[in-house]
């Protein structure tokens, strides 16, 4: 199993796709590029407040851990100027920046509950 050693990972991914039913403006199909990716980055968020308030908790950090484990599944990603191109018409965003918007809602999570 792709994630029989990482369930924190697996329940990150299950949460993701809880974000996407439970955004009403996203449930709907979005029409424009610009209105799916914003659906991905608010279904990141939603995931990492399921993960949080879950009983017991899971780590919120093993959604980044989640995308970089698919990635690597698909040969990985660049970060570089050609695979931002090749992403352009793309509907989520490259793992690199969903990882990276993973980590700013870790630092801000951390610095508003201590």
């Amino acid at each position: 199993m792709f994630f029989e050693e990482a369930p924190d990972e697996l329940a990150a991914i299950i949460a993701h796709e809880m974000g996407h039913a439970i955004d009403d403006s996203c449930r709907f199909s979005p029409k424009t590029l610009a209105q799916m990716r914003a659906c991905e980055d608010r279904a990141d968020g939603i995931a990492f407040t399921l993960l949080q308030n879950a009983n017991p908790p899971f780590n919120p950090a093993a959604l980044a851990g989640a995308f970089g484990r698919i990635e690597s599944f698909y040969g990985g990603t660049s970060t570089g100027i050609l695979a931002r191109m090749i992403s352009f018409n793309s509907n989520h965003p490259i793992t690199p920046d969903r990882i990276e918007h993973v980590h700013r809602m870790i630092l801000y999570w951390a610095a508003t509950h201590n």
